[in-house]
C-alpha cells in the first residue's frame, strides 16, 4: 500500500495530497486548517457551513482554497452529506449545488462521480475519511465521505459499481487511496460495531481491545483497504494518507476531540485535469 503524501502551502493555504494519485495525474486534494478566516476555536479554514460563523466566511475560505490551488469555486459540487453508501453522478449542471445557498443541494448521497472535466468533486470531513477513485483509461473519477457507516456499507466499492456502469470502469484499472481520518489506535466505537466490521471484511485486524469489554477500537482506513482488494483493485494501485485528524491537532480538526461547536470541517477535492 502507498503511504506517501505531501503536505502543500500556497498562499498560506495547506492541504495534502497523495503520491499515488499525483502519479495517476489526477487534481486532488485534503485541507487541512491552514489559510482561512475562521476565527478560534474553529480556526482558520472551516469549510462547513452548519458550524457557528457567518456563510460569507465560509464563502471566503472556499474560495481561498480555489485560488490557491486552481480551482473554479462554480464548477463545485458538495455530497449532501447524510453517512450512508448511496453515490450519484454528476456532470456540469450540478455545478454550486451544496455550495451555492440559491442551488438545490443533491439528493441524498455521501459519493459522487463524473467523467465530466468541468466539475470539481468535494466531500466535507471531521474525522470521517474521503476516499478518492481515479480510473485514467476512462477519464472517470469518483469522491466519498465514509465514516464506519459508509465504510461498512463498502462505499469505496459503491463508487467503482457506479464509474462501471457510467463509464466502463474496471476495478483492475482503478486507483483508490483513503484519506485523513480518525485512526485505528483513537476510534473507540461499540464493541458490537467493531465485531460487525470483523465479520463483513473478514480481517481480525480492524478491531482492537479496548479497556471497557464494551466498547472497542476500529480502523476504518484498514477497512477501506480491505474493501478496495475485495472489490478487485489491484494493491499497487491503493493507498492512503497516514494522518490520524484525532491526533494532529496542528493540522486537522476532528469532532471526537474537540466535541460539536468547537470544531471545523475539512474538505476532499477531486477533479480532472
Amino acid at each position: 500500500m502507498n503511504s506517501d503524501y505531501t503536505l502543500h502551502m500556497q498562499d498560506g493555504v495547506g492541504i495534502v495530497t497523495s503520491s499515488l494519485l499525483d502519479e495517476a495525474g489526477v487534481h486532488h486534494g485534503f485541507t487541512t486548517r491552514y489559510g482561512g478566516m475562521s476565527k478560534p476555536p474553529i480556526d482558520t479554514l472551516n469549510l462547513g457551513f452548519n458550524r457557528p460563523e457567518p456563510m460569507e466566511t465560509v464563502t471566503e475560505n472556499y474560495k481561498r482554497l480555489c485560488r490557491a490551488y486552481d480551482l473554479d469555486f462554480d464548477k463545485l459540487v458538495l455530497v449532501s452529506y447524510v453517512h450512508g453508501n448511496n453515490v450519484i453522478e454528476v456532470t456540469a449542471r450540478d455545478c454550486g449545488r451544496g455550495i451555492r445557498p440559491e442551488c438545490e443541494p443533491l439528493p441524498d448521497c455521501d459519493g459522487i462521480v463524473t467523467n465530466d472535466p468541468d466539475v470539481v468533486l468535494f466531500t466535507l470531513h471531521a474525522d470521517c475519511s474521503a476516499f478518492f477513485v481515479a480510473d485514467m483509461k476512462h477519464n472517470a473519477i469518483g469522491l466519498s465521505h465514509a465514516g464506519w457507516r459508509g465504510t461498512y456499507g463498502r462505499i469505496g466499492q459503491k463508487l467503482i459499481e457506479k464509474m462501471h456502469s457510467c463509464y466502463g470502469t474496471r476495478a483492475e484499472d482503478v486507483y483508490a487511496v483513503v484519506g485523513p481520518c480518525i485512526c485505528g489506535k483513537c476510534y473507540e466505537v461499540d464493541r458490537s460495531i467493531g465485531e460487525m466490521f470483523i465479520n463483513e471484511f473478514g480481517d481480525g485486524n480492524i478491531m482492537r481491545e479496548h479497556e471497557n469489554p464494551d466498547k472497542a477500537y476500529i480502523d476504518i482506513r484498514l477497512a477501506a483497504e480491505d474493501g478496495f482488494i475485495q472489490a478487485g483493485v489491484r494493491q499497487e494501485h491503493i493507498g492512503h494518507i497516514p494522518c490520524c485528524t484525532y491526533e494532529r491537532e496542528e493540522l486537522f480538526y476532528s469532532y471526537r476531540r474537540d466535541g460539536r461547536g468547537r470544531t471545523g470541517a475539512m474538505g476532499a477535492f477531486l477533479t480532472l485535469r
